[in-house]
């Protein structure tokens, strides 16, 4: 039905997989490959097509996070399913509509989330969040049940997904229907992970798990790609080098560690990516200069800190982190703070931008400085922006964390060797490398937009265009 599928090891091990389930020797089964592999493909759309062409009668179930990703599966098994070679190779339950026998597919079922055969064979499609009640199932397809990291990372939205597979789709299912769950793995608590350390504790061994990391190990240390006709060791190797660790484990290596303590990691800044404090041809090297903070309302022991992070962009686009502090402060002393710092570090007038957060008190702040800071302050950079830049909140601050590690993880971010002039860093260290499971995270906060910024705003920072982290 699919000659264009390219089919390596883990594809026709994926086959054999569910050519097991559709002789009952296998009813649970979980898929976990990389992206871009396939899965999706051959379990939401060629499989349910197979299956319908031997048993026209099949009641299928798909599900995923999204009503747009299962109706958007749901439709091309659908095309698949009216085309001329389904038709050329199961004619009994298939003919494309407009030709002789589209009497054998009800128009009626043509929707694109619910389709079939007049045997009564039947495709419906709904996410998670839309509802199956009212289809019985006697094949449960579930396809990416959680849509990214910080979907990931919400406990709430864990908790949600386990109740919606017992409550929801389990009841649907007909006395010994099978399940496949191919997805990605982006915690280890995910629905995934529930399923089998329950399996586990029950010693039932329901579940059979194709997990294909995208690189694997021989027994001399040499490294192989899992599917070398489409992805060489070098490419996967190359990937590696760029990307999040997290997301890497994750999306490739079907391995999904925890957020915290995994988003900055010591070791990144152990004997490298270092600069001496004391070198002034580094601070002569500085391009432009950024000042990010992370404000907070009042000084009470129940709140927040105000932080803020100062950072040195240099010719090759790496960072130098010359500060990050915090301190509790009233609301009325935020403007003095912003002051101070903003003139210790225009010396060389190189600083081009101080970021505030568009939220709660730095909503306020803003306002405040730009009726009664410095002219200076209130003006424009070298580069004709506005000095002040009110940063919008449009993710979690953990989502934020985790893209600037790509920045860290590559070696573009240099904090000082430890000295006498730097009394900030140990405590800045100890917040930076705990979070997300830290007691405070103000300083990461600032640090992190303070990356987000020169991420994407580097025109607007340097005044000039072509811009590309390597």
């Amino acid at each position: 039905m699919r000659p264009d599928i390219q089919l390596g090891p883990p594809q026709l091990r994926l086959i054999d997989g569910l050519n097991k389930v559709t002789s009952g020797e296998t009813q649970r089964l979980m898929v976990f490959m990389q992206p871009q592999s396939g899965k999706s493909t051959i379990c939401t759309h060629v499989y349910p097509n197979f299956r319908l062409g031997n048993e026209p009668t099949l009641q299928i179930t798909q599900s995923g996070y999204g009503n747009e990703l299962t109706v958007m599966h749901s439709r091309s098994a659908r095309d698949l399913f009216v085309s001329q070679k389904m038709h050329d190779i199961f004619p009994h339950v298939h003919h494309e509509p407009g030709r002789a026998g589209q009497r054998i597919i009800p128009v009626e079922r043509q929707a694109a989330h619910m389709w079939g055969t007049t045997q009564g064979g039947r495709y419906f499609a709904a996410s998670k969040h839309s509802g199956i009640a009212g289809h019985p199932s006697q094949l449960a397809l579930i396809d990416d049940p959680l849509k990214d990291f910080e979907e990931a990372d919400s406990a709430t939205q864990r908790e949600k997904d386990w109740r919606w597979y017992w409550n929801e789709l389990v009841p649907r299912l007909h006395p010994d229907s099978p399940v496949v769950l191919d997805m990605t793995r982006r915690h280890p608590d995910d629905i995934a992970g529930r399923l089998l350390k329950q399996d586990k504790e029950l010693g039932t061994h329901e579940w059979t798990v194709i997990s294909i990391p995208a690189i694997w190990t021989d027994a001399q240390g040499v490294e192989h790609s899992s599917w070398p006709g489409w992805w060489s060791i070098e490419k996967l190797q190359h990937l590696r080098k760029h990307m999040l660790p997290r997301a890497w484990s994750s999306l490739y290596m079907q391995s999904p560690v925890l957020a915290e303590g995994a988003i900055l990691k010591r070791e990144w800044w152990k004997r490298q990516n270092r600069y001496d404090w004391h070198d002034k041809a580094l601070i002569n090297q500085c391009v432009s200069r950024v000042i990010s903070f992370d404000t907070a309302f009042k000084v009470g022991m129940e709140n927040d800190y105000t932080a803020w992070t100062v950072g040195e962009l240099l010719p090759d686009y790496s960072c130098n982190i010359r500060e990050i502090g915090r301190v509790k402060v009233e609301f009325t002393d935020l403007m003095a703070l912003v002051i101070r710092l903003a003139k210790e570090y225009n010396y060389d007038e190189k600083l081009d931008r101080i970021l505030i957060e568009d939220a709660a008190s730095g909503q306020s702040l803003v306002q405040v400085l730009m009726r009664q800071a410095p002219g200076w302050i209130r003006g424009r950079n070298r580069m004709g922006e506005p000095m002040i830049l009110p940063v919008p909140v449009d993710k979690g601050k953990t989502q934020r964390l985790h893209e600037a590690s790509t920045w860290c993880y590559n070696g573009l971010v240099h904090l000082p060797f430890p000295c006498l002039e730097v009394p900030w860093l140990y405590d800045a260290e100890e917040e930076l490398f705990a979070v997300p499971g830290a007691e405070n995270d103000d300083q990461a906060d600032s640090f992190s937009q303070l990356l987000w910024y020169w991420t994407n705003h580097f025109e607007t920072a340097l005044g000039i265009s072509g811009m590309r982290i390597a």
